[in-house]
């Protein structure tokens, strides 16, 4: 039944290169679009392993087998080529529904046509076979459906290369060398197909078109593991990256500039020079800092201003490496460059603005110390007022009833202040209330508090003063206002204090009483004659008419003991 001949063996290692190719590309099987590149593999390899054993027989029966198996795979082979290319050129959706369903209409009428083949003259018939020749082969005459698939068929094909030459077109990179791939392996197996079907065959009425397919799934099998034809597909940029707004640029391992997409070439702020094969210097030679910063490996982000007609924008960069996704290998760098002017100035424009909120909450902050200090105090002398003492003076009662101690409580008047103000005016009034209140800032510490309790009198709080200390202090501001003189109209113009001192705990334990008694000393020192000094005692008055200073030391001149 079957005899061997040598023409068989190009037809079993066509046949064998396939399948081997598609079982070492198992392993890549989770990738997307992968199946029909499969379906070629297995029709090519199922056809030249039909071939190779038609020509070992001489059996009418089994050449008409084999042709119909050689009918079938020929007629799918256009289909997934197309479909296959389409995969790789990321347009595969144009595919989808009913379209993928016509592409198949004449090849499934031809295949039914070929397995019913005794039944009609449509695609062949008068089948014989010729012996003379150096292998038996199979002879017969083409039905009309016969030219019906055949121009079919290479329309597909010429699909086919037409999407191939288009990619090659607009390829700049490693796509271009799998697009010259996949060409190659249509073109040559077309060509013997093409001369069977003009009857020139180096053996008459054999299709040798098979046998190409070593050399065919071999550039197949190349174009897969050396160029990744389906790690980096789609070969062809898609609708995405040629319309997508950032500019891409691709370079090689070597630094060399491999692809860019439209946005780059037609960018106006940018002066790069995009010339396929570029080095980075070329490519970022208006730009020495970014071109210093790229031919670093590890860059990752960058960002980039320029000028152009007064107007700055600015870019952000980042830097992607690319390796293949089953072994690693690195193919290059990906450089995206994102326009960022629009949220570099609204982020300018917020940190202005919030600049602006916190000079506001600043200003705020300040109006709300001013309007605190005018609610405290008092506006003419600038001494607290009466508000902020009756807020104070229990809690400090209460803190030196926690710690120990003495508190002292003075009320000063000025002595005949209404006849002033009746005499001089209001004016001279209150310049010398700004006198005294300047003078009891200096005359106290920074722990003591001195209000304007109303009118012409003021309070002082002395926390931690004994009743000697605070009678000494108080006396040495009497006498110093005393020798103060205001020039009114040529005139000059000496004022008194009165002033009373009532002591925690000696006198009482509450702020309220502690005003009430020193209110009483001051008004025994009014009713003492003016200008001099009181302490309250229960129920005794001292009164230390006058010290006088000797170098440090102040001594009692003159004391008295009233009852």
């Amino acid at each position: 039944m079957y005899s061997f001949t040598p023409y068989a063996l190009p037809f079993f290692l066509a046949a064998l290169v396939p399948f081997s190719v598609a079982i070492y590309s198992w392993k890549l099987r989770q990738i997307k679009g992968i199946f029909a590149f499969y379906l070629v593999l297995i029709l090519a390899g199922t056809w030249a392993l039909v071939s190779g054993l038609d020509t070992l027989t001489a059996d009418l029966s089994l050449k008409l087998f084999y042709m119909q198996m050689k009918i079938t795979t020929g007629a799918l082979l256009p289909v997934c080529w197309l479909i296959m290319n389409f995969t790789l050129v990321g347009k595969r959706y144009l595919l989808k529904g009913y379209w993928s369903t016509l592409l198949l209409v004449i090849p499934m009428v031809t295949i039914g046509l070929a397995w019913t083949i005794n039944q009609h003259n449509f695609l062949r018939f008068d089948f014989s076979v010729d012996t003379s020749n150096v292998f038996p082969v199979f002879e017969f005459k083409n039905g009309p459906w016969w030219f019906v698939h055949i121009i079919y068929s290479y329309i597909l094909m010429a699909g086919s290369v037409a999407i191939l030459v288009n990619t090659l077109r607009d390829s700049r990179n490693l796509y271009g060398r799998q697009a010259i791939s996949l060409l190659f392996c249509i073109i040559i197996p077309s060509i013997p197909d093409f001369l069977f079907n003009m009857v020139v065959s180096p053996v008459p009425g054999f299709n040798f078109t098979p046998a190409t397919y070593s050399i065919v799934c071999l550039l197949l099998g190349w174009a897969l593991f050396r160029y990744q034809l389906f790690d980096l597909a789609p070969i062809a940029r898609d609708t995405l990256i040629e319309t997508i707004q950032d500019l891409m640029l691709v370079f090689d391992t070597n630094n060399r500039l491999v692809d860019f997409n439209p946005a780059a070439r037609k960018n106006p702020d940018l002066q790069f020079g995009l010339s396929l094969g570029s080095s980075l210097a070329q490519v970022f030679a208006f730009y020495p800092e970014l071109l210093k910063a790229s031919l670093d490996e590890g860059l990752e982000k960058y960002e980039i201003k320029t000028s152009t007609n007064g107007t700055t924008n600015f870019y952000n960069l980042e830097v992607t490496h690319l390796t293949t996704t089953h072994t690693g290998m690195p193919l290059g760098r990906l450089f995206l460059l994102r326009k960022t002017t629009s949220q570099k100035n609204a982020t300018e424009e917020l940190k202005l603005a919030n600049e602006q909120l916190q000079n506001k909450l600043l200003e705020i902050e300040q109006l709300q110390t001013i309007l605190r200090d005018e609610a405290i105090r008092d506006r003419l002398t600038g001494l607290y007022n009466r508000r902020y003492l009756d807020e104070t003076l229990q809690r400090e009662v209460a803190r030196v009833e926690r710690s120990g101690g003495k508190l002292s409580v003075v009320m000063l008047d000025i002595d005949h202040f209404k006849n002033v103000n009746d005499t001089f005016g209001h004016q001279v009034g209150d310049v010398m209330l700004q006198h005294l209140g300047r003078m009891l800032k200096d005359y106290t510490r920074n722990s003591d508090i001195a209000c304007r309790y109303g009118g012409e009198e003021f309070a002082l709080v002395m926390p931690g003063m004994s009743m000697a200390k605070t009678y000494q202090r108080i006396e040495e501001l009497r006498e110093a206002f005393e020798r103060i003189k205001l020039n009114c109209g040529g005139v000059a113009l000496q004022a008194t204090f009165s002033a009373g001192i009532a002591i925690y705990p000696d006198h009482a334990v509450t702020g309220e009483e502690l005003l009430h008694l020193a209110d009483q000393a001051l008004y025994q020192a009014k009713t003492a004659g003016r200008n001099c000094v009181k302490v309250y005692d229960k129920p005794t008055i001292y009164n230390f008419t006058r010290y006088t200073k000797t170098e440090n030391l102040h001594k009692v001149k003159e004391f008295n003991l009233t009852k």
